[in-house]
């Protein structure tokens, strides 16, 4: 029975007008702004990591590598006379950086007077698209440097201070 007047929606009317306003709400969020900058994750994330392998170093007294080029940053571990990629951790392996994100380094040389009894002397002097290396020596005071990531998102500053606080900043 068909009352004069009362008309409503069929089902599906219903889920067509559900589908549009999920794609609507779909477009909208892939468009936002990341919470986050790429490039401050970035930042954060091999902030943690370098903590980390401090507090690794502390502990165990096993002396690790930092290894830093323009794409991404991992670790060695000294064992046996040689240093050793494939024995660290998986929290410490090579970890590149998001895309649009590349990364200079400047290291403070006073910090390597350990390097010869790691079995290396003081690092020469490398062109910008070598990799960096600092050694992160369970004797002594440590490396200290500063990274800066850089995207068109923005910059950051790492920092490790020779009190061992690793700091991150924005690059203004």
């Amino acid at each position: 029975m068909n009352r004069a007047g009362e008309r409503g929606l069929t089902l599906v009317e219903l889920l067509v007008v559900m589908v549009i306003i999920g794609l609507a709400s779909s477009l909208v969020l892939l468009n936002a702004p990341p919470s986050r900058a790429v490039v401050e994750r970035d930042a954060m994330r091999f902030a943690a990591s370098v903590r980390i392998a401090l507090d690794e170093m502390v502990m165990t007294g096993a002396a690790y590598r930092l290894v830093i080029d323009a794409t991404g940053y991992g670790y060695e571990r000294y064992q046996g006379g040689v240093w050793k990629p494939d024995g660290v951790e998986r929290a410490f392996q090579h970890v590149a950086f998001d895309d649009g994100v590349t990364a200079s380094v400047e290291i403070d040389d006073a910090a390597f007077a350990n390097a010869r009894a790691l079995g290396e002397g003081p690092p020469a002097e490398t062109r910008d698209d070598e990799p960096k290396i600092i050694r992160l020596d369970p004797i002594g005071p440590p490396a200290t440097f500063t990274m800066r990531l850089l995207s068109p998102q923005g910059a950051y500053l790492v920092t490790l201070g020779g009190d061992g606080a690793v700091t991150v900043k924005p690059d203004v």
